[in-house]
């Protein structure tokens, strides 16, 4: 009976563990699909216009130059 009780013990534990490494997984998926998604809504700011592509861009703060 002890030897069930402790195998019931190790496999709840190595099941634990699988589970937080399926957890991380999965969280990594989760920031993946984000990351994609984001590049989707970036790319879907292109337009195409006849032959030509458009792009709509981005806004850019410019810094002006020192001078000596």
């Amino acid at each position: 009976m002890a030897k069930v009780l402790t195998w019931v013990i190790q496999r709840r534990v190595v099941s634990a563990d699988r589970m937080e490494q399926l957890r991380k997984e999965l969280t990594e998926r989760e920031a993946e699909a984000a990351r994609l998604e984001a590049a989707k809504v970036v790319c879907s700011t292109t337009a195409r216009t006849d032959s030509a592509i458009v792009v709509t861009p981005l806004p850019v703060t410019l810094m002006p130059c020192a001078t000596a």
